[in-house]
């Protein structure tokens, strides 16, 4: 009998009662229907090779062809492979928490972030400016 091999996995061919994991970087359409190849780039890696993406970018992944890593903006930095734009503007998330804490100073929190590294954002009054917090000044 027939069965389909799960998510991130393929049959090495047709009838196979096996099913063979994706390669590093690489996983399957979310469809069944059209799980028949791993050319789908996962979350935190782009390009035709699936590779990770580097520091300050990130990727939700998807189509190996299409697909390429996004800069943060605004300074706000990421770690290499990272998953969501969440550090966009106002956040530093990276796997160092001296290296966040440091960029963060004084005006910043960093709390653990279980699975992905340390997050550090700004108090009020102040915003992330090109990896540091910076105090608000208003006119």
């Amino acid at each position: 009998m027939c069965k389909m091999c799960p998510h991130g996995s393929i049959a090495p061919a047709a009838g196979s009662l096996q099913c063979s994991k994706c390669s590093a970087g690489f996983t399957t359409p979310n469809s069944p229907i059209v799980r028949t190849a791993c050319s789908v780039c996962r979350p935190g890696r782009a390009g035709p090779a699936c590779e990770k993406c580097p520091a300050n970018t990130w990727s939700p992944g998807g189509d190996a062809a299409s697909t390429s890593c996004i800069r943060c903006l605004n300074g706000a930095q990421s770690a290499a492979g990272s998953t969501s734009d969440k550090a966009w503007g106002s956040k530093c998330i990276g796997a160092n928490a001296n290296t966040c804490k440091r960029a963060a100073n004084s005006n910043g929190v960093c709390t653990n972030v279980p699975g992905f590294g340390i997050e550090c954002g700004c108090n009020p009054g102040y915003i992330w400016v090109n990896g540091a917090c910076k105090e608000v000044i208003t006119c």
